[in-house]
């Protein structure tokens, strides 16, 4: 793909926010949710991460839908590919390294989340905040304000984690 160069459309559902991208969007349309990113011939682009802001008034427990293509031009004229990945995901107030969605983030994703954090550089992943979390035991959502809190865990006398 660098060779020839691309474009990369993503779409997001409306309402939601991309807050940040690396490398920043070439073209942005929050109202309806489209970013576009031109990787020109010869860029080396290994990866393209963006933050998403979830809508304000997005209800809980519901489902919604990502997609996005890649676009290039070949030999045979210009050309089209829908990028793989995750398609539709339930809104829910889950910190995104809790993968089993149990308000605990655990050895095992805690490791999985510094994969990510690496390849994810160029935006901001509170990392001091994952290993609060991971520290504490766990985490809960405070809807009011809107963010995540950690929460010390305590294990009944006797047992271990």
């Amino acid at each position: 793909l660098s060779r020839r160069g691309f474009i990369l459309r993503e779409h997001f559902p409306v309402g939601w926010k991309l807050i940040e991208a690396s490398p920043p969007a070439s073209s942005l349309d929050n109202v309806n949710g489209t970013a576009r990113w031109i990787i020109k011939p010869g860029e080396e682009r290994k990866r393209i991460v963006y933050l998403i802001r979830v809508d304000d008034k997005a209800v809980l427990d519901t489902s919604v839908r990502f997609s996005g293509e890649v676009v290039l031009k070949g030999d045979n004229g210009e050309g089209e590919s829908l990028v793989g990945g995750e398609s539709v995901i339930t809104v829910r107030p889950v910190l995104w390294p809790d993968v089993d969605a149990n308000g605990i983030v655990d050895d095992a994703e805690i490791l999985a989340a510094s994969d990510v954090y690496e390849e994810m550089k160029g935006v901001h992943l509170d990392w001091n905040f994952l290993e609060a979390v991971w520290d504490a035991g766990s985490y809960r959502w405070l809807a009011k304000k809107r963010r995540f809190e950690p929460v010390k865990r305590v294990e009944p006398a006797g047992q271990l984690p």
